[in-house]
């Protein structure tokens, strides 16, 4: 698989310019171009990925998205509140939470899209009216379609 190689914004149409400026040059024989090209501005690309900080899992949040007290360890009829910090700016950045028991047992994956501006704080959160089995859980955080974080919190007595 051949490296992605990325061009810095504005670059491209720069290059573009210059070999048509030459192009018409060679045309025209010894004519000089009387009139320069237009001046393109560079394009501006919002960023497209975010990335995840860390995951806090807790009890209860704050108003502010938040954790109140953060913690790895629940009783079986404590919801899990997750609070995924995520730092730049990017525009409708599919967000996934995967709520996982033991190795592999899918409870529940949670979606939310996000533009955040900035570092921000986006709140997940899952209960079992039952009450969870006793053993080990984690989440993942997912972007975009790919795994980029993981927690890990277990459920006692």
């Amino acid at each position: 698989m051949m490296p992605f190689r990325t061009l810095r914004p504005g670059t491209t149409g720069k290059r573009v310019l210059a070999l048509a400026a030459v192009a018409v040059l060679a045309a025209c024989g010894k004519q000089q171009a009387t009139s320069q090209a237009p001046h393109l501005p560079p394009a501006q690309h919002a960023p497209t990925r975010i990335d995840v900080v860390r995951i806090e899992l807790g009890t209860a949040a704050k108003p502010d998205g938040t954790i109140e007290h953060p913690t790895a360890l629940f009783r079986p009829h404590d919801p899990v509140f997750a609070a995924v910090h995520t730092e730049r700016a990017a525009q409708k950045v599919k967000l996934q939470l995967h709520w996982v028991y033991a190795i592999d047992d899918l409870i529940r994956k949670d979606t939310k899209v996000i533009s955040p501006s900035g570092d921000a704080v986006t709140m997940f959160t899952i209960r079992d009216d039952g009450g969870w089995p006793m053993g080990t859980y984690h989440v993942e955080a997912w972007v975009d379609d790919q795994k980029v974080a993981l927690a890990t919190f277990s459920v006692q007595p």
